[in-house]
């Protein structure tokens, strides 16, 4: 039988089609496994027989990406490697008639969909591979970690009211890293707050396509608030934290293209940097 797996898809949603079928004639109506649209991109596919059709169709106006796929022959008898979600891991590595996957997300992560499946005996699974979508409520309590916006690096959703705890131990600090950030400017927005001291303050509301600068707070707790309005959302934000004692610096990075010499960060410490051959250093 034949596996059909997408690596990539992008159709006008509800207007251009992929029709995949299995044997027959190309169009045979009782022949059609799944009818495609939209930029979800979908599991794998697994034919009946030894045989697979596909039917692109596009209407007059709005082109878009298409899709990639990739096939593979495979014995009859068994259901093919349905992957692992992103942010999860997977129990099981076995796709024979009977044989049961069960998948986990990470911490701060919530599973969406089917916790287990079953390998059906028409080379389908009972059910397709779920998705780990970050929690909207979470504490960190480790020294390192990501505060991701729901459903990133895809939209995030609307309405949504969330609040991340980073708390670190009494007597230390927390840097914040945003690595991306792209929020509906004036309406949708991220409040970050010291709140480890005895008055808590706020570092700022942050909105739009600007990606905000480091920040190191006063003491060893912050609260991140994200807020979406009901309507236009964006890819949202991927920001790391560690954290570090109240006589030290946190951690400055490495400069891409470039090295640093140094790794002590108590307060009097002194790293330096060096950029590779062919590379000004801006600042």
């Amino acid at each position: 039988v034949i596996k059909l797996s997408f690596e990539e898809f992008d159709l006008e949603r509800g207007y251009d089609t992929l029709t995949v079928g299995d044997g027959g004639k190309i169009g045979d109506t009782r022949r059609v496994l799944y009818v495609l649209t939209g930029t979800s991109v979908p599991d794998l596919i697994v034919s009946l027989s030894n045989q697979m059709w596909l039917h692109l169709q596009s209407d007059d106006t709005i082109g878009s990406a298409g899709f990639k796929a990739v096939y593979e022959e495979i014995d009859r008898g068994g259901c093919g490697d349905p992957g692992v979600p992103a942010f999860g891991r997977r129990s099981g590595d076995r796709f024979q008639h009977g044989d049961v996957l069960t998948f986990f997300c990470q911490s701060a992560f919530e599973l969406v969909g089917e916790k287990t499946i079953t390998c059906q005996h028409n080379n389908q699974w009972s059910g397709n591979k779920p998705s780990c979508v970050f929690s909207c409520f979470f504490n960190f309590t480790a020294p390192s970690g990501t505060v991701l916006s729901p459903n990133y690096p895809e939209e995030y959703g609307n309405n949504l009211n969330c609040v991340w705890l980073i708390i670190s131990e009494p007597g230390s600090r927390i840097h914040l890293f945003f690595s991306d950030f792209d929020l509906e400017p004036q309406f949708d927005w991220l409040v970050v707050k010291d709140e480890g001291l005895s008055e808590a303050t706020t570092f700022g509301t942050f909105s739009g396509k600007d990606v905000p600068s480091q920040i190191a707070s006063n003491g060893h707790i912050m609260r991140l608030e994200f807020q979406s309005d009901h309507s236009n959302t964006g890819k949202g934000f991927n920001i790391s934290y560690t954290t570090f004692g109240q006589n030290e610096c946190h951690d400055p990075g490495v400069p891409v293209n470039g090295q640093r010499y140094g790794d002590q960060f108590q307060l009097g410490s002194s790293v330096a940097f060096r950029c590779d051959q062919g590379f000004i250093r801006t600042q």
